[in-house]
């Protein structure tokens, strides 16, 4: 795991208008814009290791519009930020 910040995060975000998202065992497609806004309000965010390639995790702060209130987990894929090694290992 890997803390960043939520600009980090926006700027990581994918181009496409919607981006994947698992809470807890419920997966959904999310509007982008939705997901700037949980960004913003989060009370951390951090790329973690995730066997369903969603790697970017946010813990939903207060003012979340998520009714959950727990870690929300983003398909980013790291788009060349990860923390890990390139897989040809260079």
């Amino acid at each position: 795991m890997k803390l960043i910040t939520a600009t980090e995060a926006i700027k990581a975000l994918p181009k496409s208008r919607k981006i994947h998202c698992f809470a807890g065992s419920l997966g959904a497609d999310w509007d982008k814009r939705a997901v700037v806004r949980e960004l913003k309000t989060a009370k951390r965010i951090a790329w973690v290791d995730d066997m369903f390639s969603h790697d970017l995790a946010v813990e939903a702060g207060e003012e979340s519009g998520w009714f959950g209130r727990g870690v929300l987990r983003f398909d980013v894929q790291h788009l060349g930020l990860s923390p890990r090694p390139p897989a040809d290992g260079g």
